[in-house]
């Protein structure tokens, strides 16, 4: 690993993912844009969503459930609440308004859809075919439905194999195996609509994502989850071309054409772990969609399909309408969605460290340990690479690891001012991955409550790598 990717790796955040998730809803707004020219980017885009989401949502609760012994599923599901539905609320709101403003007639039979999405079932209603200008909310509904499902079996897995991180990623494989299956066997079976809409068929993308999460726990990752640069490359162009080449097609049976998109996903997953490695994007434009994300696949479909005096846009007018999502997506973040976000540190428990994608030279994750008391001034370390946290003595509590060398006593303003700097930049953001909690052996592991004492000074890291243990 070079000095540049040693640094890249001790950074709180994976830049490359959030380009990934910009490139995503790219792809998504100029699917709905260009109609029927390029339509099965939309698809490619969701299916990078829920294998993105799989994979974060999983990190999360493995690496909490490693630092604190359990899940608080109070606090997860309050952090979700707090990220998903202040702007949902705020889209189900407006929606109405803008419908009434460009005098679009289906504001008068509205209402039906404003509930399925406020509620999380907009999935089974597009299923069934019934659709609205909030259609697009499906592929949340979906979403939302793994993260009420998915923590909970998860925890029941963990228990059933007394913690053994091998056999947690051998369940969690097959349940990627039995998800697959019954996607192939839904898009031979079943209906259009309940294949692309329903939240089973979808399962095999967010498992997927699962799949590489907990593949990655241990201190020994597999060698197929090391992608080389050229690989992450190739797969992410293919990813991207892919899609429209099978919107060129003649018009070929909608099975056939869903089949041919399952590489998609499986090339997503390749991306995934690769993002680290893929500078494209890491590029700040790519960066900044994917921090508005959300936003815009919120906003993108009712612009675009806006129907005034009950005609349909032309090209030019969808593409407006596409800016103006994107408008709409950045005042929701900057003024509506960031504010509450702030509140999302009061109920997250997990130490923050660098994704467990990034790999030191000897090919292995970068172990973590609790928050390190230095000197009985500061807990914490600012990293060789330039990453820091800090735990201050006196009951302010920040996330922390242990870096290259401790916090020197002069240093500690500049390394809390740091630390909030990066708090009030990323406020608990979804999309920041820790890696394993990784303890030396069985005399060294303290109490959740009570952090591990070393003396100044002192690197642990060569010590774990060697004692390290793959369980959960």
């Amino acid at each position: 690993m070079t000095s540049s990717s040693a640094g890249k790796s001790a950074h709180h955040r994976i830049p490359g993912l959030d380009g990934l998730r910009g490139l995503a809803v790219i792809m998504v707004v100029l699917s709905h844009v260009s109609s029927y020219h390029a339509e099965l980017l939309g698809p490619a885009g969701v299916a990078i969503f829920f294998v993105l989401s799989g994979f974060l949502i999983t990190s999360l609760l493995l690496a909490e459930r490693e630092r604190f012994g359990r899940v608080s599923m109070t606090d997860f599901y309050i952090r979700r609440g707090l990220r998903l539905f202040p702007a949902l609320v705020l889209l189900v709101v407006l929606t109405p308004l803008v419908l009434w403003l460009a005098h679009d007639p289906r504001l008068h039979h509205i209402l039906p859809g404003l509930m399925t999405t406020l509620f999380y079932v907009q999935d089974f209603d597009s299923a069934t075919g019934h659709f609205s200008v909030l259609g697009h909310a499906w592929s949340l509904s979906v979403e939302e439905q793994f993260y009420f499902v998915w923590p909970l079996l998860l925890g029941w897995i963990i228990s059933r194999v007394n913690g053994d991180g091998a056999r947690v990623t051998r369940v969690v494989r097959n349940i990627w195996i039995a998800a697959l299956a019954w996607h192939v066997l839904s898009i031979v079976a079943l209906t259009y609509d309940w294949t692309y809409y329903s939240p089973d068929s979808n399962a095999i993308f967010l498992f997927t994502g699962c799949l590489l999460a907990t593949s990655l726990r241990g201190a020994e990752p597999a060698p197929w989850l090391r992608i080389p640069a050229p690989v992450a490359a190739g797969s992410l162009a293919t990813v991207c071309v892919l899609p429209l080449v099978l919107t060129r097609l003649p018009e070929p049976d909608w099975r056939v054409a869903t089949l041919l998109m399952l590489p998609v996903v499986l090339l997503s997953a390749v991306v995934v772990l690769g993002a680290s490695k893929l500078r494209v994007l890491e590029n700040p434009v790519l960066r900044w969609f994917g921090t508005v994300s959300y936003g815009v696949y919120l906003w993108n479909w009712v612009f675009i399909s806006l129907e005034p005096h009950g005609r349909m846009l032309t090209g030019k007018e969808r593409a407006l309408g596409g800016l103006l999502a994107i408008g709409a997506a950045a005042g929701s973040w900057y003024f509506f969605e960031k504010p509450i976000l702030r509140l999302k540190s009061r109920f997250q428990r997990v130490p923050f460290a660098p994704s467990p994608t990034s790999m030191v030279d000897d090919g292995r994750p970068v172990p973590v340990v609790a928050p390190v008391p230095v000197a009985g001034a500061v807990n914490g370390a600012v990293n060789g690479a330039g990453g820091v946290a800090g735990n201050v003595a006196g009951g302010v509590a920040r996330p922390g690891w242990v870096g290259a060398a401790p916090v020197p006593a002069h240093a500690v303003p500049r390394a809390v001012a740091a630390a909030d700097a990066h708090a009030a930049a990323y406020p608990a953001s979804w999309d920041t991955v820790p890696i394993p909690v990784i303890r030396a052996d069985a005399e060294a592991e303290t109490s959740r409550d009570q952090p591990a004492q070393l003396s100044p000074g002192q690197n642990v890291l060569p010590d774990l790598r060697r004692r390290a243990r793959h369980s959960y």
